[in-house]
């Protein structure tokens, strides 16, 4: 059977409570910032139907007029988008 030979610790589990920003810097942030120093990293939603996924990962744009709502994708997008412009600053 699939999973017998090893064992899968969760890292972290969040409540209902959860803030989106939360789950941006405990799941996302580093993971960003690895790619930017040239790794490969992926971060899956998985979960029951009506569970939060869309929600959570940022996709669904009804929410994204209110920041504390916005998610991991376009938090993600504005961090790369921030450090680029850093860094073109800097070059200057």
């Amino acid at each position: 059977m699939l999973g017998k030979d090893r064992t899968f610790n969760f890292d972290k589990v969040f409540d209902e409570n959860a803030q989106q920003e939360e789950v941006f810097i405990t799941c996302a942030q580093d993971l960003m910032l690895s790619c930017l120093a040239g790794y490969n990293a992926t971060i899956l939603a998985y979960g029951q139907t009506g569970s939060g996924k869309t929600f959570t990962m940022g996709t669904n744009t009804a929410y994204e007029s209110n920041e504390k709502d916005v998610g991991i994708i376009p938090r993600v997008m504005r961090q790369v988008i921030m450090m680029k412009l850093k860094i073109e600053m800097k070059a200057f």
